[in-house]
């Protein structure tokens, strides 16, 4: 695996020969350095153990709790408590509110389509 931060592209697959031959052809038509082994990619953590990549987004969801003020709030087991129903606004419409929330949101449907898939059904609920 190898990567070039300038414009984030990234080379990975079973067989190394083959990775390191696309690698030098793409290096050969385009003018690129080689930074090594990644340890991070678009906000994405990786770690390697044996032939296993592993990819978390724990740092950037560190950011994103920070920046909501939600430091303190209390994990649950499941993204959604079952035969949740949100109820509609009837109140005038809060704009700092509404920011924050579809900042929250916009990040959490990050997570959800790089390595969290299995907060979708939950995040894609709070947009309706």
């Amino acid at each position: 695996m190898s990567h070039g931060r300038d414009n984030d592209t990234l080379f990975c697959g079973p067989n190394k020969a083959v990775v390191d031959a696309i690698k030098a052809q793409f290096m050969h038509k385009w003018e690129c350095r080689d930074l090594g082994e990644p340890n991070e990619f678009l906000r994405m953590r990786i770690t390697c153990k044996g032939r296993a990549i592993h990819l978390d987004q724990c740092a950037y969801l560190q950011k994103v709790v920070e920046c909501c003020g939600m430091l303190n709030a209390k994990s649950a087991s499941t993204p959604l408590p079952a035969g949740y129903y949100a109820a509609k606004n009837t109140e005038p419409v809060d704009v700092d509110l509404r920011s924050r929330f579809q900042m929250v949101i916009g990040s959490l449907l990050y997570l959800m389509l790089g390595t969290r898939p299995d907060i979708a059904f939950a995040v894609t609920h709070l947009l309706l």
